[in-house]
């Protein structure tokens, strides 16, 4: 049987550089057309019996590239991208360098103060600041963690015995898909999530919440979480939290706040006394760092506005990987055990911008939201469907 064939670490390194310029190659030349039937005719994607050459390693490689939609270049507009922070590239290319599990400091070691300060940093943001929080791979996932916090308060026994009141939950017509998908896997359901009707802007609205949480509460339910949006993924719309917030507390209900794309205008002083007004009288909220802050997918932070919550909820006994190590074991707070170091890329992103750059990022990104909609007003063939609220300008075109 042939030995396995190493890499050492050059030609590893090689090989990366060789691919990333066929990817600046490929980012800075024409775009034609991508079909992804001749794409995938046209591409070797086989897995080998016997080890390939470097060469042939190589060749592979660089054919996958040139087949993948470039996202990185300035010119892709599709959700999620738009140009590259290299700062965060760089970090992110060290974590598999560095191969460790951010579950325990025995693993990780000083990383896992990484995240401890960009979690306070981000909490102290969100108003959060005796909070707590756990990075994710995505804004489903927190999502999903907070509404099993809010399971586990509304039901004690719940994460033991399995759901045995009728929950509900509500969210806006708008709110992200990811809402029921978590309700089904927490075992809340998917018909118990609510979509609470918007007004023309697309945000909730709060007297068709409230008489949603009236009509349940007469059938014998039991409210348990207001899921808001701060930022819809196609209107943009930030939801009246100060008033979602206020219902949240009449009915007893955890208040988790969805910010996956809109959770950058904390970053914005005046936006987070408007936009993100009342999001510190949330108990949880969802924040992606790869989505406006332009940050490698994937890196999302579950803040949690109680510190305890999350292990109260998440723990496990685990003596094999917890015990004995010195230090915090984030693993604890966390809905997974491997743990991928997701926030390093955005602590190498913060050292290289700082507070003042991320705020100047969302303010350009304002401003180019602003000048395309000054550009369809002034085009006579294309129509606002509505007043953009954050980044997103919806409109339609004659014909």
């Amino acid at each position: 049987m042939q030995e396995m064939p190493a890499y050492t670490r050059d030609e590893a390194l090689a090989l990366l550089h060789r691919t990333l310029d066929v990817l600046k190659e490929v980012e800075e030349g024409p775009r034609p057309p991508f079909d992804p039937v001749e794409a995938r005719g046209a591409l070797d994607l086989s897995l080998p019996a016997e080890g390939l050459s470097e060469s042939e390693v190589a060749a592979r490689l660089e054919a996958l590239v040139r087949a993948t939609p470039p996202s990185g270049d300035g010119r892709s507009y599709s959700q999620l991208f738009s140009g590259r922070d290299w700062a965060a590239v760089a970090g992110d290319m060290l974590v598999p360098a560095l191969n460790h599990t951010l579950a325990t400091w025995r693993s990780a070691g000083p990383q896992v103060w990484v995240e401890a300060v960009v979690v306070e940093r981000m909490l102290r943001l969100l108003g959060m600041p005796e909070g707590e929080g756990t990075f994710a791979p995505g804004g489903s996932l927190s999502n999903l963690g907070a509404l099993v916090l809010a399971r586990d308060r509304a039901e004690a026994t719940a994460a033991n015995d399995g759901v045995r009141r009728p929950h509900t939950l509500y969210a806006s017509a708008s709110a992200h898909y990811s809402v029921r998908k978590a309700a089904a896997i927490a075992g809340l359901g998917r018909g118990r999530v609510r979509a609470v009707p918007t007004d023309a802007g697309g945000r909730m609205d709060p007297t068709a919440l409230a008489s949603l949480v009236e009509a349940d509460i007469a059938e014998g339910f039991a409210p348990t979480a207001i899921i808001a949006t701060s930022g819809t993924s196609v209107e943009g719309a930030f939801d009246p939290l100060e008033r979602l917030a206020e219902l949240a507390e009449r009915y007893g209900a955890w208040l988790h706040v969805d910010a996956a794309w809109g959770g950058a205008a904390a970053l914005v002083p005046e936006l987070r006394g408007t936009l993100m007004a009342g999001v510190e009288r949330a108990d949880s909220v969802t924040w992606d760092a790869h989505k406006v802050m332009g940050v490698p997918m994937a890196s999302s932070i579950l803040a949690v506005r109680e510190p305890g919550r999350l292990a109260a909820s998440l723990n496990e006994t685990a003596t094999y990987l917890f015990g004995g190590s010195a230090g915090d074991n984030p693993g604890r707070r966390s809905l997974l055990c491997g743990r991928r170091n997701d926030v390093l890329k955005l602590w190498v992103g913060w050292q290289v911008h700082g507070d003042r750059g991320y705020e100047a990022r969302v303010r350009t990104l304002l401003r180019q939201a602003s000048l395309a909609t000054e550009r369809v007003r002034s085009t006579p063939h294309m129509h606002l469907v509505l007043e953009p609220e954050w980044l997103n300008v919806c409109f339609t075109v004659d014909g």
